[in-house]
């Protein structure tokens, strides 16, 4: 295996973290702060839309 100054140190390192991070914290950051009500311009809608289940 061939390596080189560039792709060893710290910061790929820290590269190589956020990768392996990322994919679980996105999961828990989508859990953790759900669709809040009154958020959307036409909740009403939004729910009337939903409860047709309409599909196009």
């Amino acid at each position: 295996m061939v390596t080189s100054a560039a792709a060893s140190g710290p910061a790929s390192t820290a590269r190589a973290l956020v990768v392996a991070v990322a994919p679980v914290l996105l999961p828990g950051g989508l859990l953790w702060h759900p669709l809040l009500p009154g958020r959307l311009p036409d909740s009403a809608g939004a729910a009337e839309a939903a409860a047709a289940d309409i599909t196009r």
